[in-house]
């Protein structure tokens, strides 16, 4: 049986809420509104394109090859915090956070405050410790480089703009073997997709730092499988009863309402 435009809608209407309940908006999240850290993250806008390959390729690289200043004591210092917080979101929420950004979006902040600074693409990596005094690092890949799924969801459910990681992935250039590094691509495609939008640009950059996004993958799923939710008769059926749902809890809050019907229906629910 054909699925109707309506069943559609309340389904996606109510997917977009379960996604932005799912995703801290505030400038709090480092995913949306990154800044620059003290000892929490590592510039590394200054690397050469043939050393990103060998990381992207999933070459062991130490940083003495990434980094001129590799053996600064500041930069150890700030290496061992970034691998100890890496550790610490391991082990205690067994989260996977330290990522390289790869491009930084920004445009206007719509409420008139700090304005987004949204890293583009996520490139999961580890950090290991060499020597005796834990003095020298290496950096690795550990996973597929990843688009950020909060950035998508701000440009959908804020700007107007729906776009998809299938899309975006395929742009960077030197992911594949025998391709030289070049973001550009990326940079250029999310720049015209949001040409509407003021002061929007995608700056090149690239950070090493911890990222935590601990409900990323259910919002991946919500994003890509939209389709199944809208034929899911149940699922299908949860935006309706959910509202119907919501009027009722407003109506029996409502002083005017304390009677002792309004009180079973509260038991009931």
């Amino acid at each position: 049986m054909p699925i109707s435009e309506q069943r559609r809608t309340l389904v996606e209407t109510a997917k977009q809420q379960w996604i932005s309940r799912l995703i801290d908006l505030s400038r709090r999240n480092n995913l949306l509104y990154y800044r620059p850290l003290k000892t929490g993250n590592l510039e590394l806008s200054e690397v050469e394109s043939n050393r990103m390959v060998a990381l992207l390729s999933g070459e062991k690289v130490p940083i003495s090859k990434l980094l001129d200043h590799s053996t600064d004591e500041r930069l150890t210092s700030k290496l061992r915090e970034i691998w100890r917080r890496a550790q610490s979101n391991a082990e205690e929420k067994g989260l996977g956070t330290l990522f390289i950004t790869i491009g930084m979006a920004t445009w206007k902040a719509l409420d008139g405050g700090r304005d987004p600074e949204a890293p583009a693409l996520l490139l999961p990596v580890t950090l290991e410790l060499k020597g005796t005094l834990g003095q020298a690092f290496s950096i690795r890949r550990t996973g597929a480089v990843q688009v950020n799924l909060v950035l998508l969801h701000v440009l959908e459910s804020e700007l107007g703009i729906r776009l998809s990681g299938e899309d975006i992935l395929p742009l960077l250039q030197g992911d594949d073997e025998g391709e030289a590094f070049d973001p550009s691509p990326v940079y250029k495609y999310l720049t015209e997709k949001s040409r509407n939008v003021p002061g929007f640009q995608v700056k090149s950059s690239a950070v090493l730092g911890n990222f935590a996004f601990q409900k990323m993958a259910m919002v991946n799923d919500l994003r890509e499988r939209g389709e199944d939710l809208v034929a899911n008769d149940i699922i299908a059926a949860l935006p309706a009863t959910l509202k119907r749902a919501s009027r009722s809890a407003h109506k029996t809050s409502n002083p005017i309402h304390e009677n002792s019907t309004s009180a079973r229906r509260r038991m009931s629910f």
